[in-house]
């Protein structure tokens, strides 16, 4: 749908301040309330979590729409959901740069800058300078007008979603890369007071832009799980923005009805549910190339502005680039699946003389401006820019080895190159373990209205190149990458897109029967799926159930039974807490090293530890045969240097790294190394928990040294 050029005043702009106002001051007093009552209850920390994400939220995306004023032909709601995106990149950019030099008072001017844009607009409005010169008719009112009965029900939907996003996202985080790295990694700098190199999570060299909110969030609040519950929720919450840029993009591209039903679908598919509520960056990733497409699209309709009162195309190229420089601080492979189909948009849109080059370059400088910081990083730390990608060509840090870029590689490139690989990837495997249940074909019809876009023929030509674009995505995915089914998150806001207008293209009845029982069969189905889903991960039904239960952050995770046989729930709750607890009565903290376990987010100690792709800290203690004098030796000496008091081996861990298929474990390190260990009088178990008639799956020893001094340890 083509925007008009119409400039005339928008009214409802006081009622809307005023409305803005109460909302605010609402927040502030819930926000107050919670805070000085201090309550831990599972009920009333998620809702903690909220308010705060609200309060950021509201204050980014107002001080993002500061930053577009001089940006033309924006509608209002698109004016909103660009300011959020831009107000959210620099709120990571300062967070960043705070870790970075201990410049404390980065983060601290947000509220002061968000209460001087008000001012500003305030006082700009008295000088009669609003509403911006050359802006479309597209006001919330005005936007408002054109929905029907049906649209109000899509509305009605969509809030119900989104709230359902927001509240899944309020639990603490539970899967395991979000306690490995997304949340642990931002933890670890949060103890040592600012952003530091950690050579034992090859992780954290990774793009960390997401990532910037759980510090943020652990920054503000004192506190590393409720601070990790927070930074989830401002990433749960770029789900529900990338809802509402599918609306502004089924109302630019299609229709405003094309646009709700993206939303609504989008919202529905299970990979976008999973990926928002779990504290992976997907989400927030996908959110970006929504940001990134409603820019192209404004660039690509430039023509179609009159020249008087259309937009400048520098504006949207500068957003462009941003939003294309975010998803590259989001994830390495944005590289791949961003930067080919935004290179053709802009030099298509160059051929097509609707741009000329200084938007180009204007969109060049701001993707690299955005997008280079952790790359600079990593050239500084590892010398090389793309580390850990890339280290067999590039190399690593000191101490990274061919071997370990040869097992990282391995273990992160792409398998066989044949249809059944292609089938099995998109759908899964028969043997496959339950976590990987939401397959590609989960995208119920999202995937079956899609094609149904090209049938309408003023929309022919945008449906092909959505649909060819999302065509590329998943060849680049799986020709290129390991195949992680999360990985195609951004590709679902084309399909939501090119189904929503999919569903509206037909005008036969018959037609719109089978679409609207296909929609009705997969909101059905999607919902219970991601119920069940919901559910499996312990937090959400939990939270609900009991809410007087105290907020322990360790006892939301995963806890092994003894009787259990679901060999991937491997962490134990009770472990975490026994080891927490270690500190009382203590002097000093205890030092835990741990052994086959990396998720750290919720050990309140000092821990040792590495990730399965790093070089192992016990690794002086295997290798070579040494006898039980030597081993004693050898081992009292690792443990003094690294003044670790006690360990922790997780054997599921270990069990399920060593498995056939998975990434392997070193043959050394094994029970028998342990007990060596334990009959030299190196260590003593404290705790061992283990099945009937089994080998202890998780045990605590403490270390044992050959004099006790007196230090409280």
């Amino acid at each position: 749908m083509d925007e008009t050029t119409a400039s005339r005043p928008l009214v409802g702009r006081p009622t809307r301040i005023a409305v803005l106002a109460v909302v605010l001051v609402l927040l502030v007093a819930l926000w107050t309330f919670l805070e000085l009552t201090g309550t831990r209850s599972m009920f009333f920390a998620p809702l903690r979590a909220v308010v705060h994400a609200l309060l950021i939220g509201v204050m980014v995306a107002v001080l993002g729409r500061v930053t577009l004023r001089r940006v033309r032909g924006l509608l209002s709601l698109e004016r909103t959901v660009l300011g959020f995106a831009m107000g959210l990149a620099i709120l990571i950019a300062a967070v960043f740069i705070e870790g970075i030099t201990g410049f404390d008072v980065l983060v601290g001017l947000f509220p002061l800058w968000f209460v001087w844009s008000l001012w500003d607009r305030a006082r700009r409005r008295r000088r009669g300078l609003m509403p911006d010169k050359g802006s479309p008719a597209g006001s919330l009112r005005d936007c408002l007008a054109e929905l029907q009965a049906a649209d109000w029900v899509l509305v009605g939907m969509i809030v119900v979603l989104a709230a359902v996003v927001l509240w899944g996202a309020a639990t603490p985080c539970v899967e395991y890369d979000t306690m490995e790295y997304h949340a642990a990694v931002p933890a670890e700098w949060h103890r040592a007071g600012s952003i530091t190199e950690l050579p034992h999570n090859v992780y954290s060299y990774f793009p960390m832009a997401v990532e910037m909110l759980y510090y943020a969030g652990m920054s503000w609040t004192r506190d590393v799980a409720q601070g990790a519950m927070m930074g989830k929720v401002i990433a749960g919450s770029c789900t529900v923005w990338a809802a509402l840029a599918l609306v502004c993009l089924g109302r630019r591209l299609f229709s405003l009805r094309a646009g709700l039903l993206a939303a609504v679908l989008y919202l529905t598919v299970p990979w976008i549910l999973r990926v928002s509520v779990l504290g992976f960056v997907e989400g927030v990733l996908s959110f970006y190339v929504a940001a990134a497409l409603l820019c192209a699209a404004v660039l690509w309709q430039r023509r179609n502005q009159d020249a008087a009162e259309g937009p400048r195309a520098v504006g949207p190229a500068v957003l462009l680039g941003v939003a294309v420089g975010m998803t590259l601080s989001i994830k390495l492979t944005s590289a791949v699946f961003v930067l080919p189909p935004a290179a053709i948009v802009c030099l298509a849109a160059l051929a097509a003389r609707r741009i000329t080059w200084r938007p180009l370059l204007a969109f060049a400088i701001a993707a690299a401006v955005v997008g280079a910081p952790f790359y600079i990083r990593n050239l500084v730390l590892t010398g090389n820019p793309f580390f850990p990608v890339l280290s067999t060509w590039l190399g690593g840090p000191a101490g990274w080895t061919s071997e370990m870029a040869r097992h990282f590689t391995e273990h992160h490139s792409p398998g066989a190159m044949t249809w059944h690989a292609l089938a099995e990837a998109l759908i899964g495997s028969a043997d496959a373990p339950p976590s990987t249940w939401p397959s590609f074909l989960f995208g119920g019809a999202v995937l079956l209205a899609a094609p149904f876009a090209l049938a309408h023929r003023p929309w022919r030509r945008r449906g092909v190149v959505l649909l060819g674009i999302v065509l590329v995505t998943v060849v680049v995915w799986f020709c290129l990458t390991h195949r992680v089914m999360r990985h195609l998150a951004p590709a679902w806001v084309l399909l939501a897109l090119t189904a929503g207008a999919g569903c509206v293209a037909f005008r036969a009845a018959w037609a719109r029967w089978i679409l609207g029982a296909a929609v009705a069969l997969h909101l059905g189905v999607t919902f219970m799926v991601d119920l069940q889903m919901l559910q499996s991960r312990g937090a959400y039904v939990s939270l609900l159930a009991d809410a007087a239960a105290p907020l322990g952050p360790e006892g939301y995770a995963f806890t092994y039974h003894p009787d259990s046989t679901d060999r991937l729930w491997t962490y134990s709750s009770h472990v975490v807490r026994m080891i927490n607890d270690l500190t009382s009565g203590r002097k000093f903290p205890p030092v835990v090293g741990l052994v086959g376990e990396a998720r750290t987010l919720y050990f309140n100690v000092p821990v040792v530890y590495n990730t399965v792709f790093d070089r192992p800290w016990i690794e002086p203690l295997y290798g070579e045969s040494a006898t039980p004098d030597e081993l004693k030796a050898r081992g009292l000496r690792l443990f003094k240097d690294l003044d670790i008091t006690h360990v922790y081996v997780n054997w599921l861990e270990v069990d399920r790294f060593s498995a056939p298929g998975n990434y392997g474990w070193p043959p050394g390190l094994d029970r028998d190394l342990f007990a060596r260990l334990e009959a030299a009088g190196v260590l003593r178990p404290l705790l061992t928990i283990a099945r009937p008639d089994s080998a202890p799956q998780h045990v605590v020893y403490e270390v044992v040294r050959p004099s006790r001094r007196d230090d409280g340890l």
